[in-house]
């Protein structure tokens, strides 16, 4: 039988790769009083990205920076033996795909906090957008 060409791992990020949801580490982590806003958006039903930006806002206001965001996320822990698998599948010569509703800032932080950036060939996600200082 012949031998694929490429092999692809496809993977999700927010509680695969890592046991969390990324959009509400940093809030867990800096703020944990923005979880009361985020709580009552969501049983209001307010849209998620709209929800999540009105959150960062109030980091912002609280004095958090985006180097403040960045740091956490680059401390945040991936799942036990994620990063070994992630390089036995590149000594292999797989392709490593993150398919994300997370944002990419997040993701990226998390990956090089963990010292495994280099080991993910593409990720799919949303982008976050920087403006008057702050992520949106």
């Amino acid at each position: 039988m012949p031998r694929p060409k490429e092999v692809f791992a496809f993977f999700d990020f927010d509680e695969t790769l890592v046991d969390f949801n990324s959009d509400l580490w940093v809030f867990d982590r800096l703020c944990p009083e923005i979880r009361g806003y985020i709580k009552k958006g969501l049983s209001e039903h307010v849209d998620w990205t709209e929800l999540i930006d009105g959150a960062l806002l109030q980091l912002y206001d609280a004095g958090f920076m985006v180097a403040d965001i960045k740091q956490v996320f680059r401390e945040a822990p991936m799942v036990a033996r994620v990063p070994d698998l992630l390089r036995m599948l590149k000594r292999c010569g797989a392709k490593v795909v993150i398919v994300s509703d997370a944002n990419t800032l997040f993701i990226e932080c998390i990956l090089e906090g963990n010292g495994i950036r280099d080991l993910v060939d593409e990720i799919i996600s949303n982008p976050i957008l920087r403006k008057a200082g702050r992520l949106k």
